[in-house]
C-alpha cells in the first residue's frame, strides 16, 4: 500500500530527533532513519521538484500517519522537557466575573458571568522527570485501576501530584481515564 504522507522527521539510529531540514547531501549517510510511526527504516529524499521529506525505504510499508504524529509528539515534548531548563505551558481557563455585585448583566437575569484568561506555568518548577508510556494507579469504587499516560510527569520530592500529559490525534481521552483524580493536559495535534 502506498503511502503518500511526506514525514518531515525521523529517528536516527542513535535514538536522536531530526528534522528533513537538517539533512544535506553531504550528511545525509550519516546516520540511518527510523519512522516514528512504524520504526521502519526512512530514507531522506532531497530532489529539487517536491519539498524534502523522509520516506520508508520499503515501498510496500503500510504505516499509520496518525500513530506517526503521535510518537512523534510524545518524543519531542519529552526531549524538549528533559533538555530544557523552563518547560511553559499555557492554557486558558474560565474566571468568575469578580464585578458581579455591579455587573449590568447579572442585574438584567444572567446567572453566572466568567472570563477566560491566559495562564502559563513553568512546570520545571515543580517536576524533574517525564516519563513516557508510563502506568499508573487510580482508587475507584471497585478497587486500583491502571491507567498509561503518554507523558507522566513526576516531582521526586513529591511535594506535588502526578501530571500527565495525553496527546490528541484523532480522539480525546477516554471519559473514565479524564474524571479520575490525576491531573491531565490533553494536546490536539
Amino acid at each position: 500500500m502506498k503511502n503518500d504522507f511526506r514525514y518531515p522527521y525521523a529517528k536516527t539510529d542513535k535514538g536522536d530527533l531530526i528534522g528533513i531540514d537538517q539533512i544535506t547531501d553531504d550528511n545525509r549517510r550519516d546516520f540511518r532513519y527510523y519512522c516514528y510511526g512504524c520504526g521502519k527504516e526512512l530514507i531522506p529524499v532531497l530532489g529539487s521538484k517536491r519539498e524534502h521529506h523522509f520516506r520508508h525505504k520499503e515501498n510496500d510499508i503500510s504505516c499509520d500517519r496518525d500513530k506517526y504524529l503521535h510518537e512523534f509528539a510524545k518524543n519531542v515534548i519529552k526531549e524538549r522537557f528533559d533538555k530544557s531548563e523552563h518547560f511553559y505551558v499555557k492554557y486558558n481557563a474560565k474566571r468568575k466575573c469578580e464585578n458581579k455585585d455591579n455587573c449590568d448583566l447579572v442585574k438584567y437575569g444572567w446567572k453566572e458571568c466568567y472570563a477566560d484568561d491566559l495562564y502559563e506555568i513553568d512546570l520545571k518548577k515543580h517536576y524533574d522527570t517525564c516519563e513516557c508510556e508510563k502506568g499508573y494507579f487510580v482508587d475507584t469504587e471497585s478497587g486500583k485501576k491502571k491507567y498509561v499516560a503518554d507523558l507522566k510527569l513526576i516531582d521526586s520530592n513529591g511535594k506535588f501530584p502526578l501530571l500527565t500529559i495525553e496527546i490528541w490525534v484523532t480522539h480525546k481521552c477516554d471519559e473514565k481515564k479524564e474524571k479520575n483524580e490525576i491531573r491531565i493536559i490533553e494536546i490536539k495535534i
